[in-house]
């Protein structure tokens, strides 16, 4: 028996409103042509300049669903530029002090542009990855240029050391004689530590 008063309710919805089903629901990205896709993820989620590999997050994007996650995640850590911040400080940096790579630990591999930033001398190396590891690029910027080999210690009105960039590359192509495909986590770390390690010795140097 209802009280005087109330209100009753009732779960079934009004006939105006519609409800759509899932198999109404389409998502009209996933109907163009992979080659247009890909072309679109790469203009959305690709930064205007580089990522702090520390804070790095993955886009909205790439959380949509299962697909599109597939088919732009790979595209994210390919197409930007990922910078690593030596926080340790070169100077007083341990041999065992390992470098933060965040929530990007487990997508290094897949990265093809990595950058390290460093500091208080504010040099930052380069490196770009082609399809295969032999095709490696490595450079050195300095007064806001890059650098891939420099013959004088005075270029332009800089300082500039080609000692941390040369024992860089002599790192990465040990890996290489090495059997090392894919420059994971690891290897990232083992490259960064001779690149800071020499650049350490290279200021104890030149301070003295």
């Amino acid at each position: 028996m209802e009280e005087k008063g109330a209100v009753a309710c009732s779960t079934k919805a009004p006939e105006h409103i519609v409800t759509t089903t899932t198999n109404d629901a389409k998502c009209h990205l996933l109907l163009l042509p992979a080659e247009l896709r890909n072309c679109i993820y790469e203009l959305a989620i690709t930064a205007c300049t580089f990522i702090w590999m520390k804070d790095a997050r993955q886009p909205a994007l790439t959380r949509t669903c299962r697909q599109i996650r597939g088919e732009s995640l790979p595209i994210f850590y390919e197409c930007n530029t990922f910078r690593i911040y030596d926080e340790y400080k070169s100077r007083v940096r341990r041999p065992d002090a390992p470098f933060n790579f965040g929530t990007s630990a487990s997508h290094v591999g897949e990265m093809k542009h990595m950058q390290l930033e460093l500091c208080p001398h504010g040099r930052v190396y380069d490196v770009k990855l082609g399809a295969n590891l032999k095709d490696y690029e490595m450079a050195m910027m300095r007064g806001g240029q890059f650098f891939a080999v420099v013959a004088d210690k005075k270029l332009r009105g800089c300082v500039v050391n080609a000692f941390e960039l040369a024992h860089g590359k002599t790192k990465l192509d040990s890996m290489i004689e090495k059997g090392v495909e894919e420059l994971g986590a690891q290897e990232l770390g083992s490259l960064i530590k001779a690149i800071v390690s020499s650049h350490a010795q290279y200021v104890r140097e030149y301070d003295a």
